[in-house]
């Protein structure tokens, strides 16, 4: 009866999981194993199966052997091992998914050792709730991130199952039960989408990484990773390539922290959109290990195993030792969808016609016209600028031709700076970031460092400059050079101190010939505005003429007055209005 009982299991489970997929990536929308950021949709809802199967001995162990009570047995050539789930997730809310994962194993160790320690057997593994959180942003962009939670109860069978299905499974001692981890353990991570398709191109990209805690002891805190690379040519397939895994960071104990003794694996494959709402998927998992050994050589395989030992406990105190094999050297996978929820199809209202009769007298005759009643002309609505979004939706109903647009009629704006992408010469511009016309931070003095940045913004071209926009010989920093440029009081002539100052100006714009210079006048509040006025026009000409004796070209200078109309302090101190007075050197264009 027993014999009869694992056949019967083995039947259905060749038929169920064969359509199935193992891991948290249940309820996912693209290839495998990979995970995107993408959610559901509030009140969509998904159901599906997935799963792995391998027929190769490999599978179990390294090398296809164990010890069972003191004796050394082999499994046979051909021995099954398989890993599937069962989920369900629900879009909470439009950014929100919850699930659950329940996974069913079994492994087929056809021999008479193996069957007594229950090592062929079916079991359930520990149940996955999991959790998928995307930030909440434009889903129109190209890129998405999102939070993986998962919790990991410990429903799986305990006496059951060779090959261990998680890397966290294992204690530091290399004990452990196959299908479960008997503990409770918590995992959390991110993913990060790319999207080209969103811009015509057929790509996408899904990339995520996170950690699993387990609290039993002496197991094994364990990372979790997976990437994938998806070509759409057609809507109706994708073909993927996926890279996953998952290692043990633990660093004391038999097992040390090494890639290649955990799950790695590579798995080409595609997945079929069947019908709007089903999904298949298929491929083959790879194991990275399995490229280090392509002639499946018995003693190599058993280098690998390198005193890395699975200690197991099976039922009725049989103990079994082998080496640990993380996942089979090669799986058929696949996975099977089906989505509810989100647009229905309208059907369209049965045609009713209707019977008019109407008399024409002077035909002494009726005349029956039949007349569509359910049919109504909907209100035709214009597109002015024919970019394919109707005026009453469209926010920009004066695009020009041929530029792209969103659901809203305009063009898209991805760093938000008002300057559409097609315009926009900087378009990752920082947020709140003041920008030019072309929607890239303003640069005054085109020293390379945008003003919201440059500490010095009045730099003379040609300059020397650090990190911060300023001149690193300070002789050629005018800002620090004007400030040596003093008059006697309410007067346009020039202190002595002043003079030095004035030669190092002379001498900067000779060696840099291509560089113009506007000297601006300032006063503060104090007297009548005419004469301010006309005093700085004055004590700006001084300077000028000053650098003109000096042997500077009058071309490359201009003298501008301000009078007391820009003030830089309050005129209400002394020490405000002290600041004001002031002569300003600007670098000017000679365009």
């Amino acid at each position: 009866m027993r014999l009869v009982n694992k056949i019967l299991g083995f039947a259905l489970l060749a038929t169920g999981l064969s359509f199935a997929h193992s891991g948290i990536v249940a309820g996912g929308s693209d290839g495998l194993h990979q995970i995107n950021a993408k959610t559901l949709g509030q009140w969509n809802a998904v159901v599906g199966t997935g799963g792995t199967i391998a027929s190769d001995a490999w599978a179990f162990t390294r090398g296809g052997g164990y010890e069972m009570d003191g004796k050394r047995y082999a499994f046979l050539d051909w021995a099954a091992t398989m890993s599937g789930d069962f989920f369900i997730g629900l879009g909470v809310l439009d950014f929100l998914d919850l699930g659950l994962s329940m996974p069913l194993y079994y492994d087929h160790a056809p021999d008479g050792p193996a069957g007594a320690a229950n090592m062929w057997a079916i079991g359930r593994g520990d149940l996955d709730i999991y959790a998928k959180i995307r930030a909440p942003f434009d889903t129109n962009r190209v890129w998405g991130v999102a939070l993986l939670l998962d919790a990991y109860a410990p429903t799986g069978e305990t006496q059951a199952g060779v090959r261990p299905r998680h890397a966290w499974y294992l204690n530091g001692e290399g004990y452990t039960h196959p299908l479960t981890a008997e503990s409770w353990a918590f995992g959390a991570g991110l993913a990060l989408s790319l999207d080209f398709t969103k811009k015509s191109f057929p790509l996408r990209w899904n990339g995520s990484a996170g950690v699993v805690v387990p609290t039993g002891d002496g197991e094994a805190i364990t990372l979790v990773y997976s990437t994938g690379l998806n070509l759409v040519p057609i809507s109706i397939v994708d073909f993927f390539i996926e890279f996953s895994g998952e290692m043990r960071l633990q660093e004391k104990g038999e097992y040390v922290v090494d890639p290649f003794y955990d799950p790695m694996l590579v798995t080409p494959g595609m997945r079929f959109h069947v019908t709007r709402n089903v999904d298949f998927a298929l491929g083959m998992d790879i194991a990275v290990r399995t490229f280090k050994n392509l002639d499946f050589e018995y003693k190599e395989e058993m280098k690998g195993c390198n005193g890395k030992t699975i200690h197991f406990s099976g039922e009725r105190g049989h103990e079994g030792s082998y080496c640990y094999a993380p996942v089979p050297l090669w799986a058929g996978a696949a996975l099977l969808t089906i989505r509810f929820g989100g647009a229905e199809e309208k059907e369209e209202p049965r045609q009713r016609d209707t019977i008019v009769i109407k008399h024409e007298p002077q035909r002494d005759t009726i005349v029956i016209i039949m007349k569509d009643t359910t049919k109504k002309e909907e209100p035709k609505v214009g597109d002015f600028d024919n970019d394919g979004v109707p005026d009453n939706l469209d926010k920009c109903p004066n695009t020009k031709q041929g530029i792209e647009v969103g659901e809203d009629g305009c063009p898209p704006d991805h760093d938000k700076d008002g300057v559409p992408d097609y315009k926009d010469k900087c378009p990752n511009t920082e947020a709140g970031a003041e920008v030019d016309s072309n929607g890239c931070i303003p640069d005054f003095d085109k020293d390379g460092v945008p003003d919201n940045k440059d500490k010095c913004p009045n730099t003379l071209p040609g300059v020397v400059i650090d990190s911060v926009g300023c001149p690193v010989n300070k002789k050629e920093d005018l800002d620090e050079l004007k400030k040596g440029i003093r008059f006697q009081t309410n007067s346009a002539k020039l202190t002595q101190r002043s003079f030095g100052t004035l030669n190092d100006v002379a001498r900067l714009m000779k060696k840099f010939p291509a560089a113009s210079l506007e000297v601006q006048g300032h006063t503060d509040n104090t007297g009548k505005d005419d004469y301010n006025m006309d005093l700085s026009q004055r004590r700006a000409q001084t300077v000028v003429d000053y650098l003109v004796k000096k042997g500077v070209e009058e071309s490359r200078l201009r003298a501008v007055g301000y009078g007391n109309t820009m003030p830089i302090a309050s005129n209400n101190s002394k020490e405000g209005r002290q600041i004001n007075r002031r002569v300003e050197m600007v670098p000017m264009s000679n365009e």
